[in-house]
């Protein structure tokens, strides 16, 4: 997985959702969150937030996994 993702399929796991879950939470498709996961596709600005917000994360920490993707 590409770590650019700031490896939200793990984190979307860890919370214990699934694709369909999430993405009908953050008002996206389960496809289009398929694609943002794989790297195909990259969230907007406002799906960023929605997804930070659904998985009790800052926007910071998700720049610091895409910073330090080990």
């Amino acid at each position: 997985m590409n770590p650019i993702l700031f490896r939200l399929k793990a984190r979307r796991e860890a919370a214990g959702l699934t694709q369909a879950q999430l993405a009908a939470a953050v008002g996206v498709t389960q496809p289009c969150l398929v694609y943002i996961e794989q790297g195909k596709k990259f969230p907007s600005w406002s799906t960023a937030c929605k997804l930070a917000d659904m998985l009790g994360i800052s926007l910071d920490e998700f720049r610091r996994d895409r910073a330090n993707p080990s």
